[in-house]
């Protein structure tokens, strides 16, 4: 007879939970797999009752409940319901050690997501505890561990909203009361996960944005949502131990068609403008609509937005499939194609592969191949940075292209790429520039901690050591609407190198005047006043380090599009096609 009762719940309540007095905030929490709980109040209150009208949103194998007489994160009561297991419990949270105490029976809650509810948990003062549903009683247990504490709201595996949240006394007068109509969770200890949403003064039916980061390399961490105005406040999330709101990557759904969408984005560094995909695959740059807005009327309800064009290990598997599979058109000279060869460089502290290839043309034997200049191309050692990959990238397709200067090149050079050396902060979505114990950019040192650095660093001794080398290039991302070359300060090096510099410097600006995202010979050099360890970064390193060496410098793209990227790094090969006498 209960299954049946809350049944009719489940069918009924989106009707009446329209009927109560509509608000236009609401407190959502947001949980992908961890528990989030905010909490409010003191230890010593004495509370009778906690409730709160709640809507969850997405989740169906999560839960969402209250918590009363909380003494500490580890010593509470909860009041929950689970979509997961379809029933209303109570536990008991004694050490961090959850002791169920009750449940309902197992019951069908299909039309739970997206509809709105009452849930209340209940003290008596005398040990018995209740749960009830939209204000029917469900289920009482007996216990008597904590008798005072503060409360809060519960989520896990699930977004929700929470509204018209009540706290009273034992004699029933309100300790609490938040409808969150001003804004903000002020009053409340709310970590990240959690936010005020505006839900346009139509109380909790109107289904607001949903957003998702659970993909390789998502982040983004709304902080305001402003549904009259249509308007997301987000930032970056901090991942991994980098000190830097840099990258964000997330999808959207729920969106409208007929009104502008808006997105600001507060203390994101390194920021230039977002970009924004239906597909996940085909982006274009999100426009500006001045006072740090940007937005558009989108034509689909998802979309994906991204601190720039994502370039993750999806893309790098595919560059390496079409460099090893896809057939080659054959030149008119005949020529045989490439020889593509992918090792792995370095195996990541998280336990991924970080792939090392290299391309040239067929040799006739070893004493030829060892005789070619050797070129190193290294991206992403700052894992936000995703530009310094789409480079890298796009080189290695213009090397297997049919453009004969790609071929006078490798007939003269051997290439080695490495697409993602911070592999693990990539798949993570953190920003990774300075992160614990060392940046990767400042690890090239006698001992490096991290093994994508040290296995960089050996492999070019290698490459040094039994064969030519001529040209190391570390490519990057600034931030900025301006592409760059880092070099050494003048002063500092020989007549030749600089000489060399030059040369190479002059190409790149002819070989880019056609390009979308061109290069227009901006230079900045890096020495003592640069960075306090910068003789630990990779160019650096590999100059000093490699007296054979003619030339060491880093690249620095501006943020752009797909094409932009690959007439960029186009035009780069073409220029060190030009460069090598």
């Amino acid at each position: 007879m209960l299954g049946q009762a809350l049944l009719l719940l489940a069918t009924t309540s989106a009707a009446s939970g329209a009927e109560r007095a509509a608000g236009t905030y609401a407190l959502r929490g947001s949980s992908s797999g961890a528990t989030v709980v905010a909490t409010t109040g003191s230890t010593a209150w004495v509370a009778s009752a906690v409730e709160a009208r709640v809507r969850p949103l997405a989740g169906t194998a999560g839960s969402i409940g209250l918590v009363m007489h909380q003494q500490d994160a580890a010593n509470h009561y909860l009041f929950l319901v689970s979509t997961k297991s379809t029933a209303l419990m109570i536990y008991r949270n004694v050490g961090g050690n959850y002791t169920l105490l009750g449940q309902t029976p197992h019951l069908t809650l299909g039309e739970m997501i997206g509809n709105e509810y009452a849930l209340r948990g209940e003290a008596d003062g005398a040990g018995n505890l209740t749960i009830l549903w939209d204000g029917v009683p469900r289920l009482t247990v007996t216990d008597t561990t904590f008798a005072s504490g503060s409360a809060g709201l519960r989520a896990w595996s699930m977004t929700a909203d929470f509204d018209d949240v009540r706290v009273e006394d034992a004699g029933g007068a309100t300790l609490l009361y938040d409808d969150f109509e001003d804004g903000d969770a002020a009053g409340w200890n709310a970590g990240s996960a959690w936010s005020v949403v505006s839900n346009g003064g139509g109380g909790m039916a109107m289904p607001p944005p949903m957003f998702d980061t659970g993909f390789d390399g998502g982040n983004g961490e709304v902080t305001f949502v402003d549904l009259p105005n249509w308007t997301v406040h987000l930032r970056p999330e901090l991942k991994g131990s980098s000190p830097y709101r840099a990258w964000f990557y997330f999808k959207v759904s729920n969106l409208s068609d007929a009104r502008e969408t808006r997105f600001t984005f507060p203390g994101t560094s390194f920021f230039t403008q977002p970009w924004y995909s239906y597909d996940d695959e085909h982006w274009s740059a999100l426009p500006a609509l001045g006072g740090g807005l940007f937005g558009t009327t989108f034509s689909e309800d998802e979309v994906w937005i991204a601190h720039s064009i994502p370039y993750d290990t999806r893309h790098q598997d595919r560059l390496i499939d079409d460099l090893t599979r896809a057939p080659r058109p054959v030149t008119l000279r005949a020529f045989l194609g490439p020889r593509v060869r992918v090792t792995t460089l370095a195996t990541s502290e998280g336990g991924r592969a970080i792939p090392l290839i290299e391309i040239t043309a067929p040799a006739a034997g070893p004493a030829e191949l060892a005789a070619r200049r050797g070129i190193w191309i290294l991206g992403r050692q700052h894992a936000w940075e995703a530009s310094g990959s789409w480079m890298v990238d796009g080189l290695a397709r213009w090397l297997v292209s049919s453009d004969p200067r790609a071929d006078a090149l490798l007939e003269r050079a051997r290439v080695f790429l490495v697409p993602i050396v911070d592999v693990d902060s990539v798949v993570l979505g953190a920003s990774g520039k300075d992160q614990a114990p060392i940046d990767f950019n400042r690890d090239w040192r006698a001992a490096p901690h991290w093994n994508a650095v040290r296995a960089a660093a050996r492999a070019t001794a290698a490459q040094a050591a039994h064969g030519s080398y001529d040209l190391f290039i570390d490519s990057h991302c600034p931030g900025s609407s301006t592409t760059f070359l880092a070099v050494q300060p003048q002063i500092m090096v020989s007549v030749e190198y600089w000489q060399r510099f030059q040369a190479l410097r002059a190409a790149f600006v002819q070989t880019a005047q056609a390009s979308s995202h061109p290069y227009t010979g901006a230079v900045s050099e890096w020495g003592p006043s640069y960075h306090p360890l910068w003789y630990q970064m990779s160019f650096w390193h590999q100059y000093t380090t490699h007296p054979e060496l003619k030339l060491s410098i880093t690249l620095e793209t501006a943020t752009g599009s797909a094409v932009g990227y690959r007439q960029l790094s186009r035009a780069l090969g073409r220029a060190l096609n030009g460069w090598f006498p």
